[in-house]
């Protein structure tokens, strides 16, 4: 099948008296696997919502950390998800455990805030979180305890970061004006399987940036921001060239130039749907990326009218969900594919 000639125009669009009002602060959301439960950080507090599309209702509101949420993320195939906060705290919580709310496991490793907290595309039960000049490795265990496996910590200051599809980089963007590839490589030594994240390449660049996304194994994306952290043009398409280097290969250019940019909502690429997020300023620029490269005629841009909008794609790209400052509340989006008049139009 060639998927050139049979890509169509998509749209996500927003699911009219779905929203669910939330007046707390959002600075993350996710979605569980099956697309039935959604969690979204309320300052301190998670609330936890059953997701089912006419009957989006609060089930419960966890709380087991005094500061800020920054962070959550659903473990797949697993009854776990994860919260990372302000003060450096990792929380380990059981969806079969709402009614009760009490956590699994709390995990003080970081120094600082987290900033990411992404999970392993290859190795089940692991998950990567990261903080300022810290990347921790945790491996669940028979004793429904997670516990550190690996770590990088000769980092720079972390604003963003992604690992690629089989699991063997991770980029990061820094405050320090550099992108920063690691590898991992496995050695045998005297009878002994080792393992270590080494650093692979520094890129320097001009300007910082919060998002920095792998779209295959040898592909990534990172949107700069200028010193005033205002949005830019363009987005930079990096890729490996034959000298197994990265090397900037082009500009996409982006909405949201020349407005603040908040550091939330870290970028998205969805396998499923083959979509890339990527918020700029008061924008949220959608595109198609297929055949290793960008379909700009498929491109959907949002608007939010403010830079604190936090978001999540469903493990399947049907639903992206959000919630902005300005509403004040949690929309919900269905992918769905245009047809030829709805298609026409958006061309005029």
């Amino acid at each position: 099948m060639n998927q050139q000639t049979d890509l169509k125009r998509f749209s996500y669009k927003q699911v009219e008296n779905e929203s669910v009002r939330q007046y707390e602060f959002c600075y993350s959301i996710d979605i569980n696997q099956e697309n039935t439960l959604l969690i979204a950080s309320a300052k301190a507090k998670i609330n936890v919502y059953i997701f089912k599309i006419g009957n989006i209702k609060l089930l419960a509101k966890l709380g087991g950390d005094k500061s800020y949420i920054k962070h959550l993320k659903f473990l797949n195939k697993s009854q776990y998800f994860l919260s990372g906060s302000l003060h450096g705290f990792i929380i380990v919580w059981s969806k079969s455990l709402l009614a009760n709310p009490k956590y699994i496991q709390k995990i003080k490793t970081h120094q600082s805030q987290i900033v990411a907290l992404i999970l392993h595309p290859i190795i089940e039960n692991q998950f990567i979180s990261a903080s300022s000049g810290l990347i921790q490795f945790f491996q669940y265990s028979n004793h429904r305890q997670w516990f550190s496996v690996d770590r990088i910590s000769e980092i720079d200051q972390i604003l963003g970061i992604s690992i690629n599809m089989n699991g063997t980089q991770i980029v990061t963007s820094s405050e320090n004006h550099r992108i920063q590839v690691f590898e991992h490589q496995q050695s045998f030594l005297q009878q002994k399987n080792t393992s270590a994240w080494l650093l692979k390449q520094t890129i320097n660049i001009k300007q910082q940036g919060f998002r920095v996304c792998f779209l295959d194994n040898d592909t990534f994306v990172f949107q700069p921001v200028t010193q005033l952290w205002n949005g830019t043009k363009h987005m930079n398409i990096y890729r490996l060239n034959q000298l197994n280097q990265y090397k900037k290969e082009n500009e996409i250019p982006v909405k949201g130039a020349s407005q603040r940019c908040a550091h939330i909502f870290p970028s998205l690429y969805n396998q499923s749907k083959q979509v890339l997020l990527m918020k700029n300023g008061n924008y949220t620029n959608i595109f198609k990326y297929v055949d290793r490269s960008f379909k700009l005629r498929y491109k959907q841009v949002l608007t939010f009218w403010t830079p604190e909008v936090s978001g999540t794609l469903s493990d399947d790209g049907k639903y992206l969900i959000t919630w902005d400052k300005n509403s004040r509340q949690i929309q919900i989006r269905i992918y769905t594919e245009l047809n030829a008049n709805e298609q026409e139009q958006k061309d005029e």
